[in-house]
């Protein structure tokens, strides 16, 4: 796994060794230096004495001139996506230094809007300004049940019929987290969460040992053996999707323009 690490220190002299024929402006660098300082554009415009929307132009000129792609993937979205498509972009476009990295749902989009990545993969395609989103793919919500439960023998499942159950989730940096309280709140069913994991792994174990029914993607089936388990659908019809994301005043980037068509090829809607 190829990680992007941001160093603080010494980023203008790591940028000044990869001009590869073009010479940086040095008030520009200075100005990405005091936003990944302050990880705020709002703080570094005022340390730099500009407005914000000075700070922002001076960023996207230098992300223009940088032949790069930093991917931001949310917590999840790789057991859906294959990481496989998205280094065959890195493949076809050699010329183009692509970086990616996973983080809480939340934080894909808080890096969008600071300049510290180019695009995004997240779950949920709700609407923020700036931020244009589509939606890539998805599969279904189920509840995972143990062989022996009451409800192992039907074919689906409902919201009504999780009250009072021991549940197990995601732990609070996964959107199904939030998602699925909220979805629960909506119904005023309060959920009985006796588990949250940090893993798919750690829900398909505390299952299968009766320790509560999973909330899981339906790409659950093909990750694990499901003996003694089963996958019921919502009869709410409640789904788990990926959006791509990327601000809109990058559309006409070259590299962000390269992999939207990229993705419409591979992974039409």
């Amino acid at each position: 796994m190829v990680y992007y690490e941001q160093r603080e220190k010494g980023i203008t002299g790591e940028a000044a060794g990869k001009t590869e024929g073009w010479k940086m402006d040095t008030k520009i660098l200075k100005c990405f230096q005091i936003v990944c300082e302050e990880k705020s554009l709002s703080r570094a415009a005022k340390r730099l004495y500009i407005t914000p929307q000075g700070l922002s132009k001076n960023i996207r000129q230098l992300e223009q001139r940088r032949e790069r792609l930093r991917i931001g993937c949310a917590n999840g979205v790789l057991n859906l996506l294959p990481l496989s498509l998205i280094l065959a972009f890195g493949v076809e476009h050699t010329g183009l230094r692509l970086e990616w990295r996973e983080y809480p749902n939340r934080q894909v989009k808080e890096k969008l809007l600071s300049s510290e990545i180019e695009y995004g993969f997240v779950i949920g395609g709700r609407e923020e300004a700036g931020v244009e989103c589509r939606k890539i793919t998805g599969c279904r919500l189920c509840l995972m049940v143990y062989e022996g439960h009451p409800l192992f023998e039907e074919e689906q499942a409902s919201m009504e019929q999780l009250s009072g159950e021991p549940l197990l989730l995601m732990n609070e940096s996964f959107r199904l987290y939030h998602d699925f309280t909220a979805c629960c709140a909506l119904r005023g069913i309060e959920p009985n969460i006796v588990a949250k994991t940090a893993d798919g792994a750690g829900l398909y174990r505390l299952c299968s040992q009766k320790v509560g029914l999973a909330v899981a993607p339906e790409f659950f089936r093909e990750e694990f053996q499901m003996r003694g388990m089963k996958l019921l659908p919502f009869a709410e019809n409640l789904w788990w999707e990926i959006y791509g994301a990327h601000r809109r005043e990058t559309a006409e980037y070259e590299n962000i323009r390269l992999f939207v068509q990229y993705l419409k090829r591979h992974l039409p809607r």
